[in-house]
């Protein structure tokens, strides 16, 4: 029997202590043992033949039983001899532990350890294996370990051969896989292959550069080392840098520091001790798993109804796609942390290490989440496993689980170690379990702690730095805790950018830091604000220290302001309506005239209930309600009349106050008081006493009430005061730039408050209010300065057709790119903010090809992300978008329960007394300090600038009809659609019910009627399916006499447009604009007719053609038109513009094989010949496109042609490349495709009249899909289908022609090349590594591209030394492929782009970033003004003389190493080669080669330039480029280049 002395001096030893020095009353945790002390103890008592739970040793009280209890059971189960020799591991701590005694079912005190398995070759891959191989399958980057030491240069040699012994003795080492459906084995092979690569460099940024290279491909899981060497010089040693790249299924973290202490046993000329084989382990984890499968299944569907539902993932959005990410070697954040003083603290505490970086992290993701129920993974060791020998095994034995946190209910942090002291403890006891016991590993982040074990891993030689490794794990985020204290936060760049796991990373160093200095509660470690700069940052983008924020700010109200602007310009023009004006001073005298009536029949501070018209007297109206000391409640035309009576009632108004005698009829129906404005001018009442109406502003009094959608069927009535609106006016920009002489046009419907921005900012400040004539609703556009526009308005305009209109405000839904593209010929707004928060809260200034944010706030509103605690969300973390300060409504009317859900008082600047209202609206800051919005978090939408609950939009529809008894209402496509049950509803009449009840912006356009709806696997509506399978229902009425099919067609989608609302008498001859028809109905009905119609019909035919027969007269006119064009298809004889420009080069020189689009790559031996010419012929007869010919003709010029049978693939024995490339097409005969294989390459040449890259890219992907026994899908589109025949718009065309006036012929090296023909070649320039590196940083620092960049560089290599100003126009590509099923089509669409760019450089203020800023602007205004290079040649006046360019003759590509062709099949490998000849006079052509490398190829014109020339170009460009990446002064670039 083992005597307790003995066990005792074992204890001692693993704690590193005298045994003098041990307390034997108090517990092993209390005489510091931790998770390695633990480890280390467990596995001197296996050696005896006995395991002791992690939980058995914390849990006895003392030393003194721990030892007695451990004897016992080394005599009850003496299985194994005592050994002399002690090895002390390390234990990599996903465990922890805590005094206390532990009395968990299940928790065993010893285990018999049973036999050894026989060893085999091939042995099934533990489940954790599989799924790290998995993981690289499908992204070989993935689950690959890089460890990293820095040694000297001297003890490479020997450090080389240690490892090759080591290679060689450890069958892991030399394993591959064999993978099955679903599983894989292990498979030892005999012979081991050593991969080891040496590079000697010369300087330290090369030294880096070379490091951050990797391998990896498709041998994911072969070993192999990688040595830099910084060669010695004077001024500095040299170093070395070992790289081991090993796959995760093969090593863990502790398996390498056993390798280590192999690897230093070798060095020493010890004898390695024999290998444990692996299989050992997989068979023993095996029986674990199979055997305990009861506990295991019982042990997670426990922790799942308790800790379930839980939040795991972050709420960070993706990042943006970044050169910088997409370089990034080795994506981790590492910081450092006082590991000792944190040590010393748990042991203070009754805690390990451990337990504490868990809590903390748990804290991170709660203040990141908001939420208390938290779920991350927790990787597990597994060497504490009941298997013989797992401590001294090669291989990986780790386990990742997820780590349930609870934080409801827990008070303190010590507290809350406690519990994630117990679950790491039952994690520890169930380690062995699989997903297949009922858990998932779908978590966001992973904690990974390595507990530091200097005896094992102690080098041989002193490493000259720290070492460490790097992975790129599945899992987005991993938390590594590492030697030294250093905490390395591993990430994957696809799910989380750099600046993300920055903040993160400082978020855990601020947690950690409070439970290291007391004990605090939970709710303030929650709760607390974040460290000064970073809440002033947030402070900063929120504007929250903004003094017109706060309400004491405002001294005026919205009646003072106009008065101000009344008597500073009486006589100028307030309102217009076609020919019709109204001055200031005569809505001045009118509005106090009926204020005066008003205020003897009402009290002050009443709502007055409005009809809103677009008439005079509308506005004289509003200005009468607010002068007399009311609120203004807009009522609609239109309005249902439930609607109208609820929303009254609700107002608590006494009074309607109409436009007219007719618009009385429109007063709700429970109301007493109704005038009409010439009543009230018509009544007797003393007009005296001008001003007493109103002497002093009151800022703080009620201005205006609008009615937004409840989620009861209830409207909820907002209530804003003159301050808010006030304040929201007093900035130029918001307030539509408003001013004298200035026009803004009333659009908006009155029933939004965009139109409340549109009055009050207008009139406030003295420009003119346009209002829109009903007879034509979008002509006072064309005489307006500024207007607000929904962007599905801007979408159906065209902004040519409204000359006069300089700044546009797009407001009540997310812009899109389209719509910004469009309107960025004018000054463009993005502008947000709900109803609650007066009118609007952030701005931002729309530029082309820009992202689209929401920019900052107004100066007069606070803005906060918060999370579901109404904590701040840290920057760059999704959160609700919330506003505060001075525009924050009073809530919603007579709601109390309503407004205290969405309104409180300001949380983040208490000081301030205001409210703050939480939109539902959900958001994060950007990079850029900019307010991004993703969208809601609730069944909320905007709809054209109308905000509908698709909640209480249920309810308003189920209410009106006593047929339904359910309905479901989703977003379709730009429209509502809705399912209703039962299916035997009529609904025709079912609509008429609803269009009483429902206003009609928010009616669905598509309504079915369904026995059941659409659910989801979680037995929720699935309002995605209901969006895509509610069908359309025409709903037309009958008139006596049968309508044509057009006529019907028109009059449906008339009432589609009105939502049903239309009278059903409507007929053929019905007058659009005599039926309810509104400015909106007209843009919907204009979307809608030539959505149906596949053919633009604009607001102007509309507006033409007033009834539906005129209508429908046209749009037949319109298709006769079509069928005479063909809408511009070509047909299988025309060609197209681009095509006839390619006819007209091939006539100048056809022997030339300047046009020539190649491909060649090398093949091995596993490549089937036979199967992949199969493969090419059958892809070659599937593209009409390339089995054509052209021959010249007298009617039309150019005729395209077909052979009979499609071109085929030829095999050869061998292939002459050179040739092959360079031999011409003679077009007029045919196959311009030629494919030749042969056992070693594949060559492709087509030529380029057919063929640009997007289709070389388009045909190898099908090849090799029919290859790999894919199947293709239909080819859905032939070239000869395509349309070509669109007319570019107007502002295109005068985009163009002042973008290119005056433009310079091109010139270089003083003289002007001319050409004779395509006779060129080509000199090749490879750009360093370590340049091309620094000028991805740098450009993704000034946010340009890189072709942006290469159109930079070469624009100073090519200027004229002695000019001080660049004027030089060069071509770039144009992919011209502009809609969606274009992307997909055979053929050639590729056309050339000049951009102009000029800049001074005489200008004092020149720098590199406005230079840049320059080119960007070049760049994108060209793109975005893009049209087919026929019509600018057109639009130009330009005369084509080939071979010379009408336009430039330098051109500058880019291409991206994804955008590369490539022949995607393994054993193949593409070759870099150029056909002779030249297209241009230069041609720059930037090609990403992958691995970092960068290549330019200067093809050029033989006739024109010299190879002496070329070289020097190459010189100047490379110059521009390490002149423009290294961020020095301009002038510095310049000189540079003379020299």
């Amino acid at each position: 029997m083992l005597s307790t002395t003995t066990l005792l001096e074992d204890v001692a030893d693993v704690l590193r202590r005298p045994i003098a020095t041990l307390n034997l009353d108090a517990s092993f945790l209390d005489n510091g043992g931790d998770s390695l002390s633990l480890l280390q103890f467990q596995q001197e008592l296996r050696r005896n033949g006995v395991f002791l739970s992690a939980t058995f040793i914390f849990s006895a009280i003392s030393l003194a039983e721990l030892l007695h209890l451990a004897a016992e059971s080394i005599a009850s189960n003496p299985l194994l001899p005592r050994q002399s020799t002690k090895r002390k591991f390390s234990f990599d701590a996903g465990v922890a532990a805590k005094r206390a005694r532990m009395s968990e079912a299940g928790d065993l005190r010893s285990v018999v350890i049973p036999r050894a398995v026989d060893y085999t070759h091939s042995y099934p891959m533990t489940e954790m294996q599989f799924t790290l191989l998995r993981g690289s399958l499908s992204n070989p980057t993935v689950n690959v370990i890089h460890y990293h030491e820095t040694h000297h240069p001297r003890n490479v040699p020997l450090l080389k051969t240690a490892w090759k012994a080591i290679t060689d003795a450890e069958p892991i080492l030399r394993c591959t896989y064999k993978l099955y459906e679903s599983s894989a084995h292990l498979v030892e092979q005999n012979n081991s292959v050593f991969n080891w690569k040496e590079v000697l460099v010369s300087d330290n940024e090369a030294f880096e550069h070379s490091i951050r290279e990797q391998e990896v491909g498709e041998n994911f899981f072969s070993s192999s080392f990688r040595v830099v060497t910084l060669r010695e010089s004077d001024k500095r040693a040299g170093k070395s840098r070992i790289i081991w790249r090993v796959h995760h299924s093969l090593v863990d973290g502790y398996s390498h520091l056993l390798l280590l202490s192999k690897v230093k046993s070798i060095l020493l000329g010890e004898k390695l001790s024999p290998t444990i084989p692996f299989a050992a382990f997989t068979a023993g984890l095996y029986a674990l798993q199979t055997g305990s499968k009861a506990t295991g299944d019982a042990f997670w569907k426990a922790r799942h109804a308790k800790y379930l539902p839980s939040v795991s993932h972050l709420p960070l959005p993706a990042p943006s796609t970044c050169v910088a990410q997409q370089t990034d070697f080795d994506p981790v954040v590492e910081i450092h942390i006082d590991h000792g003083s944190l040590s010393e603290r748990c042991r203070d505490l009754g805690f390990t290490l451990p337990t504490l970086y868990h809590a903390a992290w748990a804290l991170t993701l709660a203040k990141y989440t908001g939420s208390k129920n938290i779920c991350f993974g927790t990787v597990l060791c597994g060497r504490a496993l009941p298997i013989p020998n797992i401590e001294s095994l090669i291989g990986p034995t780790i386990n990742t689980l997820p780590l349930h946190v609870q934080l409801e209910g827990v008070d303190t942090i010590v507290d809350l170690m406690s519990q994630i002291f117990e679950q790491l403890m039952a994690l520890a006891l169930h380690q062995w379990t699989a997903p297949e016991h009922g858990f998932t590993r779908d978590f966001h982040t992973a904690m990974n702690i390595q507990v530091d074990n200097e005896s094992i891993s102690e080098p041989m030689f002193d490493m000259l730095e720290m070492p460490f490794s790097s992975i790129r794990s599945e899992i987005p985020l991993q938390v590594e805790v590492v030697q030294g204290g250093r905490l390395r936060m591993h990430y994957n760049v696809d799910v989380l950018d750099r600046r993300q796991v920055e903040r993160l990373s400082q978020t855990f160093k601020a947690v950690l830091s409070m439970a290291w200095d007391s004990n605090p509660s939970l709710n303030t470690c929650l709760s607390s604000n974040f460290e000064k700069p970073e809440r002033e940052e947030l402070s900063r983008l929120g504007n929250w220290k903004a003094p017109g924020t706060r309400t004491e700010s405002v001294r005026e109200d919205l009646v003072s302001l106009f008065l101000q602007a009344a008597r500073s310009n009486p006589s100028a023009i307030a309102l217009q309506k076609s020919a019709k004006t109204m001055t200031y001073d005569q809505l001045d005298v009118l509005s106090t005239q009926i204020a005066r009536r008003l205020s003897q029949l009402i009290d002050p501070r009443s709502v007055i209930c409005v009809h809103a018209d677009a008439s005079f007297n509308w506005i004289v109206a509003i200005y009468a309600v607010l002068k007399a000391g009311c609120a203004y409640c807009p009522f609609i035309e239109g309005l249902p009349t439930e609607m109208r009576a609820q929303n009254f009632a609700t107002s608590g108004a006494q009074l309607f106050l109409a436009t007219s005698e007719r618009a009385k009829a429109n007063k709700p129906q429970d109301c007493k008081m109704c005038f009409s404005v010439d009543d009230l001018l018509a009544m007797d009442v003393d007009d005296t006493g001008h001003d007493e109406l109103h002497r002093m502003p009151d800022p703080s009094a009620n201005a205006y009430l609008c009615f937004t959608s409840g989620s009861t069927g209830k409207p909820k009535g907002v209530m804003c005061q003159h301050a808010g609106l006030v304040a929201f006016q007093t900035d130029f920009t918001v307030r539509l730039c408003a001013r004298p002489d200035w026009k803004v046009a009333q659009f908006m419907s009155p029933a939004f408050d965009g139109s409340i921005h549109e009055i009050f900012s207008t009139l406030s400040y003295g420009a003119t209010l346009l209002l829109k004539d009903p007879t034509d609703p979008l002509e006072h556009l064309r005489h307006a300065d500024a207007a607000i526009l929904t962007p599905s308005v801007a979408r159906a305009l065209e902004p040519a057709d409204y000359p006069d209109l300089k700044t546009v405000y797009l407001v009540g839904e997310a812009v899109t790119p389209d719509v910004r593209d469009s309107w960025t010929v004018k000054t463009l707004y993005n502008m947000y903010g709900p109803t609650e928060a007066t009118c609007g809260a952030t701005i931002k200034r729309i530029l082309p090809d820009e992202p689209i944010t929401l920019g900052n706030p107004n100066p007069s509103t606070r803005l906060y992300i918060l999370n579901s605690q109404q904590q701040l969300s840290p920057r760059g973390v999704i959160g609700e978008i919330c506003l505060a300060g001075v525009q924050v409504s009073s809530g919603y009317l007579n709601r109390p329960d309503e407004t205290a859900k969405r309104f409180m008082l300001d949380p983040i600047n208490p000081e301030t007394q205001e409210y703050l209202y939480k939109t539902g609206d959900r958001g994060y800051w950007d990079d850029n300090g900019e307010l991004v919005f993703l969208g809601r978090s609730d069944r909320q939408i905007k709809l054209r600038g109308f905000r509908i609950d698709m909640d209480d939009l249920e309810v308003r529809m189920l209410k009106s009809s006593t047929e339904a008894t359910a309905i479901a209402v989703a977003l379709g496509e730009d429209e509502l659609v809705a399912l209703v049950t039962p299916s035997s509803l009529d609904l025709g009449k079912f609509r008429l019910q609803i269009a009483a009840e429902v206003p009609s912006y928010a009616l669905p356009r598509r309504i079915s009627a369904v026995d059941e709806f659409p659910m989801t696997s979680a037995g929720k509506l699935d309002y995605k399916r209901i969006g895509r399978e509610a069908k359309l229902v025409a709903v037309v009425p009958g008139t006596g006499v049968s309508p044509t099919p057009v006529i019907s067609m028109v009059i449906s989608s008339i009432r589609e447009a009105l939502g049903g609302t239309i009278s059903p008498v409507i007929g053929p001859d019905s007058d659009l604009l005599d039926s309810g028809v509104t400015s909106m109905t007209l843009l919907l009905l204009s979307q809608r007719l030539s959505k149906v119609l596949a053919r633009r019909i604009s607001v102007r035919h509309l507006l033409q053609w007033r009834t539906p027969r005129q209508l429908a007269h046209c749009i037949e006119k319109l298709e006769d038109d079509n069928r005479k064009d063909e809408e511009g298809v070509l047909g299988e004889s025309n060609v197209a513009p681009i095509e006839a420009d390619w006819w007209a080069k091939y006539q100048i020189g056809p022997d030339t094989s300047a046009f020539n689009v190649n491909f060649v790559c090398a093949l091995d031996t596993t490549i089937d010949i036979q199967e992949l010419a199969r493969a090419w012929n059958l892809v070659l007869a599937r593209h009409r496109i390339l089995r054509c010919k052209y021959q010249g003709c007298e009617i039309s010029g150019i005729r395209r042609l077909y052979d009979e049978e499609p071109p085929t693939a030829k095999i050869v024995d061998s292939i002459d490349v050179d040739s092959e490339i360079n031999t011409p097409f003679v077009i007029s005969e045919g196959k311009l495709i030629r494919v030749v294989l042969s056992p070693s390459h594949m060559s492709v040449v087509v030529s380029h009249i057919i063929c640009d890259l997007t289709t070389l890219n388009i045909l190898l992907q099908e090849v090799a899909d029919a290859y790999q026994g894919r199947t293709l899908l239909p080819v859905k589109k032939q070239y000869s289908q395509t349309s070509w025949a669109t007319v570019p718009p107007a502002t295109h065309l005068a985009f163009w022609t002042s973008y290119l006036k005056d433009a310079r012929a091109p010139t270089f090296f003083d003289r002007a090349p001319k050409k004779k023909g395509w006779a060129g070649t080509s000199h090749t320039i490879e750009i360093s590594e370590h340049l091309y590196a620094r000028i991805l940083e740098h450009a993704a620092a000034q946010k340009v591209t890189m072709h942006q960049m290469a159109l930079a560089a070469v624009a100073l290599a090519l200027r004229v030394d002695d000019e001080e100003d660049v004027d030089i126009t060069i071509g770039a590509p144009y992919l011209n492929r502009n809609s969606e099923e274009d992307q997909d089509v055979v053929g050639l669409f590729l056309e050339p782009l000049p951009i102009r760019i000029q800049y001074s450089l005489s200008d004092e203020e020149r720098t590199q970033h406005s230079f840049l800023r320059t080119i960007k602007v070049a760049s994108r205004s060209a793109l975005s003004h893009a049209i087919s290079f026929n019509h600018l040649v057109s639009c130009l006046g330009t005369t084509i003389d080939y071979p010379n360019h009408p336009l430039f003759d330098a051109v500058v590509t880019f291409h991206e190493a994804s955008r590369q062709p490539s022949f995607p099949v393994a054993g193949t490998r593409s070759l870099e080669l150029w056909s002779q000849g030249a297209k241009f006079a230069l041609l720059a052509e930037f090609s990403e080669t992958g691995a970092g490398k960068l290549v330019l190829r200067l093809e050029y014109s033989t006739e024109c330039f010299t190879k002496s020339d070329m070289v020097l170009v190459g010189q100047r460009i490379e110059r521009s480029l390490e002149c423009l990446g290294s961020g020095k002064g301009f002038a510095g670039t310049l000189h540079g280049l003379r020299g």
